[in-house]
């Protein structure tokens, strides 16, 4: 994927990038060394701390079971930006 991609939605939410990276087929595996799954770790430090904590807390068991890559490339990105206890929530 290349990096052109993720400016296109810096502005979207949490769940839109859920939902594009999951249309467009991204990478989002946490320890990729061919592409780092760079775009949607991008897309998501553009995201408003306070709406991925609380996206987090929506997500579903189900969403976790099938999405365990994202989810995880998730929590490693988040926790690199200083969330502190509630992340961990």
């Amino acid at each position: 994927m290349s990096d052109t991609t993720t400016p296109a939605i810096s502005s979207a939410s949490f769940a839109e990038l859920i939902e594009i990276a999951q249309r467009e087929n991204w990478c989002v595996r946490p320890g990729c060394t061919t592409c780092g799954s760079l775009p949607f770790r991008r897309a998501l430090r553009e995201i408003p701390r306070d709406e991925i904590i609380a996206n987090l807390r929506l997500m579903t068991h189900g969403f976790l079971a099938n999405n365990s890559d994202m989810f995880r490339l998730i929590i490693w990105e988040t926790s690199f930006l200083g969330y502190g206890g509630e992340l961990l929530e």
